[in-house]
């Protein structure tokens, strides 16, 4: 798991804890994408925007995604 701080145009700088499953690079941008805990889905976070991270000592669990 990682804890993130970051900025979103919509609400401004925000904080998750999110489960890294990938990164890629689209359109010159760098993303990742994660289910993220508060919102209990798949989400995409572009790196640039990431403001601080840390890399927690929680592994994964199991995790339900909206539907």
């Amino acid at each position: 798991k990682v804890y993130i701080k970051f900025f979103s145009n919509e609400s401004g700088v925000s904080e998750r804890v999110i489960h890294p499953a990938e990164m890629f690079y689209y359109l010159d941008e760098w993303y990742v994408a994660a289910f993220c805990e508060k919102k209990k889905a798949i989400r995409l976070f572009k790196l640039n925007d990431i403001l601080d991270y840390k890399v927690l000592n929680e592994k994964y669990e199991n995790f339900e995604i909206k539907k």
